[in-house]
């Protein structure tokens, strides 16, 4: 068996240092990711992540998905029927 010159050893070390990172960073994105979390704005929390369309979803009239749920106000309303445009087409 022919030994390794440095050039392949450097190679080597460098693919095991990526795919660390890239089974790190997916460990991460699996378990944290999703989590959320609060960010303090005029309106109060904000919630980033996935469980902020979840929050407003669970917020808004069903009678009136235009009309601002309580714990929203208007301002902040408009902005997230804003960055839904295919649902809020009507309110916009």
């Amino acid at each position: 068996m022919a030994t390794m010159d440095k050039t392949e050893k450097i190679t080597y070390i460098i693919l095991v240092i990526l795919a660390v990172a890239a089974l790190g960073f997916t460990i991460y994105s699996a378990f944290f990711a999703g989590s959320g979390s609060a960010v303090n704005s005029q309106a109060g929390a904000v919630y980033v992540g996935s469980s902020a369309y979840n929050k407003a979803i669970a917020a808004e009239n069903p009678a009136d998905k235009c009309a601002v749920p309580e714990g929203y106000d208007e301002q902040s309303w408009k902005e997230h029927m804003s960055h839904h445009p295919d649902r809020y087409k009507g309110c916009l």
